[in-house]
């Protein structure tokens, strides 16, 4: 079902639809956590930050370098989000999905791993809706009457559908090109690779492009993201310099002491710029995986770590802090 994480992409997808949008579709995904909480291994502080003005800035024709495309940013039901709804099949109902720490006693990584398959194979159902949609099949849908979804019917080109994600999201991505062919690429926004198992590292069929900020990595997570990269020559990892974890999200754009009493210290380099370095990045790395026909390869040396305010790699000790 089309549930109402798609509600506020509206506008953006409106001027899109009277012409084909066959350039990509765009699954993204949120982060762990929950509002007020600080902390934790994890290190999430507010959950369901799906980065919407990166996203859209990809797809969006509107925005300086944006291509044209699709993204489903799923709601998912692992309980992993601050807190989420859904609607069954029964029209005007709402079932609310709460927030559920890690019961006492368990260990974090069995209760992360758990919820990050379950949210990997919610991105597979994602893209199993689009594939019935684009062939003509119809869908319950819960947004308002004038939202024609038949308009997508031969106007996808599912060859071109890449996984992204921010921190939790960011390992769901990774896991997700595991469990779908289908995804030719996944763009992991600072990962949270604790959750994956040891065993699946060799089974990721596909490039990542790892995108890092200066200080949410630790050196454990780093050995997981080199383990993928020396299996495929064409996955990356970049940091960029002078960044925080909350810069791949909406709330880096909160005003400076709003965003300190919520978060703490801030990244030194300014919000636009982080935003336009991780956008060059991503739309590098899918125009090199997707095939797109755009003007993207003019920012691949990003993916090589060459430019002002980023650096191959994680580079630790190096701080713009």
């Amino acid at each position: 079902m089309w549930g109402p994480s798609l509600a506020p992409l509206r506008p953006a997808l409106s001027p899109l639809l009277p012409s084909p949008f066959q350039d990509l579709v765009l699954i993204n995904l949120h982060r762990a956590g929950v509002l007020g909480l600080r902390g934790g291994s994890s290190g999430a502080q507010v959950g369901a930050q799906v980065p919407t003005k990166f996203v859209l800035g990809l797809v969006g024709r509107g925005a300086p370098g944006g291509t044209a495309g699709v993204p489903f940013p799923p709601a998912h039901r692992d309980h992993s989000a601050a807190t989420t709804y859904f609607c069954p099949a029964e029209a005007g109902t709402e079932e609310w999905i709460p927030f559920q720490r890690v019961p006492q006693g368990q260990k974090e990584f069995y209760f992360r791993n758990k919820q990050v398959h379950q949210r990997a194979q919610e991105c597979v159902r994602a893209l199993r809706l689009f594939q019935g949609i684009a062939g003509g099949r119809s869908a319950p849908s819960i947004l308002p009457q004038d939202w024609d979804l038949s308009v997508l019917k031969d106007n996808l080109d599912l060859t071109k559908v890449a996984v992204m994600g921010h921190s939790f999201g960011g390992v769901t991505a990774v896991l997700a090109l595991v469990k779908e062919p289908s995804f030719r690429c996944a763009v992991a926004l600072d990962a949270w690779m604790f959750p994956l198992e040891n065993l699946l590292y060799p089974e990721v069929p596909s490039p990542v492009l790892f995108i890092n900020t200066e200080k949410f990595q630790t050196p454990e997570s780093a050995a997981k993201m080199k383990r993928l990269s020396s299996r495929n020559s064409q996955t990356r990892i970049v940091t960029v310099l002078g960044t925080v974890h909350e810069d791949q999200t909406d709330f880096a754009f909160l005003p400076g002491k709003l965003f300190s009493l919520i978060f703490g210290r801030r990244g030194t380099l300014e919000p636009r710029r982080a935003l336009a370095i991780t956008s060059q990045a991503a739309l590098a790395f899918l125009q090199r995986h997707l095939k797109l026909q755009e003007q993207f390869g003019q920012w691949d040396e990003l993916l090589e770590g060459v430019g002002d305010s980023v650096a191959p790699d994680v580079p630790f000790g190096r701080s713009h802090l």
